[in-house]
């Protein structure tokens, strides 16, 4: 069934992972429909996105150093420095951050990982303001937001916590810095994040799907509608509104984002 609104936003998603991504954007722009923000894993990603999706309107690619990438060396030192040129001129900036589970906590990891943080945003200040920035933060997010903070990231860009799942307390100071909070149904299977998606306020809340989940995976544009639209339902139901109305309200806050 369709959805009751003209237009989706996906808020964050990684077309490029996709095996099939050339079919899937054509799809989806042929359907119409949909606005995406695609987010990059690292600055030789974001170049070949850039390319390959610069025929198709309605996606928006967004530049990235994903602390996986970063931690684990796959993006070294090289990688940042490309990520650190292309920022200035960039206005869309995904996905960066911190991540401090087992597998990424050492203290080598960890210490390229805010390394590699802190010079992203003072690269992304370095250009115009009213970025838009896409940031992962699991277990790492009072340093992710003490980042955010030296650096003044929130006052000259809008910030996006993609899939928020730490604390109470950390979600609150995101709050009063003025964040906003991409939330899809991989965030809606826990209970926490279901607690978390019926409390951001309804003007920081945007939809996401952060799919495909890998690379190489195979992924098509009628999955991708119905992904969205499931997340939607389940938005609606937990914050027990009408899902047209949310989904208007979804859809002028991303618009706003995406387009100014």
């Amino acid at each position: 069934m369709e959805a009751p609104h003209d237009t989706l936003y996906d808020m964050h998603c990684h077309i490029g992972f996709a095996a099939n991504a050339a079919e899937v954007a054509a799809s989806a722009a042929a359907r119409g429909g949909l606005q995406a923000l695609s987010c990059t894993v690292t600055p030789s990603e974001y170049e070949q996105q850039r390319a390959a999706l610069a025929g198709f309107g309605f996606a928006r690619v967004a530049l990235g150093l994903h602390p996986w990438w970063v931690a684990d060396g796959r993006c070294g030192p090289e990688g940042v420095e490309r990520f650190c040129a292309l920022a200035p001129g960039e206005r869309f900036i995904g996905e960066i951050g911190i991540e401090l589970t087992e597998r990424y906590r050492a203290p080598e990891a960890r210490e390229r990982q805010v390394a590699a943080l802190d010079r992203a945003l003072a690269a992304c200040n370095e250009g115009a303001p009213g970025k838009l920035v896409s940031v992962h933060a699991v277990r790492a997010t009072e340093p992710l937001l003490d980042a955010l903070e030296t650096a003044g990231t929130c006052e000259r860009h809008a910030v996006v916590f993609h899939w928020y799942s730490d604390t109470p307390e950390g979600l609150k100071r995101a709050v009063g810095m003025g964040c906003y909070f991409s939330v899809g149904s991989y965030m809606l299977e826990t209970r926490r994040g279901r607690e978390y998606a019926r409390i951001v306020p309804e003007g920081r809340l945007l939809l996401e799907t952060d799919a495909p989940s890998r690379p190489g995976k195979l992924w098509s544009a009628d999955l991708w509608r119905a992904q969205l639209e499931l997340g939607l339902a389940e938005l609606a139901r937990i914050r027990g509104v009408d899902e047209q109305a949310l989904a208007a309200t979804m859809a002028a806050t991303s618009a706003q984002l995406l387009h100014g």
